[in-house]
């Protein structure tokens, strides 16, 4: 083999080798991903997972391969953050988030979205935990400062009151949250 052959079998595998690298090069993921929306779907091409901003904020969901959304996490203008589980039919059954005043919030909710348990604080800062019959009506509540008091049936059904930090109305309070 002569010098001249010897060069053109070098030249030819050093193109091929440039073109190995060139094609390593392209295949690496960028170290950073951006988009306004991004999808996780199964084999199937159902969608379980989206992550995507709206008006601003972010938010998080995944459903199950019936497109119901389960859970949802997401942020508010405000700066609040909220973190919910929801039922197949799409109704909240639990909620996390905050109060405008900074003050950790949980609700849970039966199928019908009426509430059963709340967790927040009362209007001294206390710790409140008080459970509903899903009608409105506080059964018992406990906090900071006293004794847990189970309400009679009778004054169960003459008050449908308010707890002490005003978060009975939660959906109304959950409207004004989310904006």
């Amino acid at each position: 083999m002569q010098n001249e052959e010897r060069i053109n079998i070098l030249e030819s595998k050093v193109k091929e080798l440039e073109e190995v690298i060139c094609a390593m090069k392209t295949k690496l993921p960028p170290a950073v991903l951006r988009a306004e929306s991004f999808i996780v779907e199964d084999s199937l091409g159902n969608e379980l997972v989206q992550i995507s901003s709206k008006d601003g904020t972010g938010l998080i969901k995944t459903a199950d391969t019936e497109g119901h959304t389960l859970t949802e996490i997401n942020s508010t203008n405000s700066g609040r953050g909220l973190i919910k589980t929801l039922d197949n039919n799409g109704k909240d059954i639990v909620t996390l988030t905050s109060t405008i005043d900074g003050e950790g919030v949980i609700f849970t909710t039966n199928g019908n979205g009426e509430e059963l348990v709340s967790i927040a604080t009362n209007s001294k800062g206390e710790g409140l935990i008080e459970t509903l019959d899903g009608k409105g009506h506080v059964i018992s509540d406990l906090n900071a400062a006293s004794q847990c008091e189970v309400k009679s049936m009778s004054e169960k059904n003459d008050k449908a009151r308010n707890s002490a930090s005003g978060l009975r109305n939660w959906k109304n309070w959950f409207s004004i949250l989310s904006t």
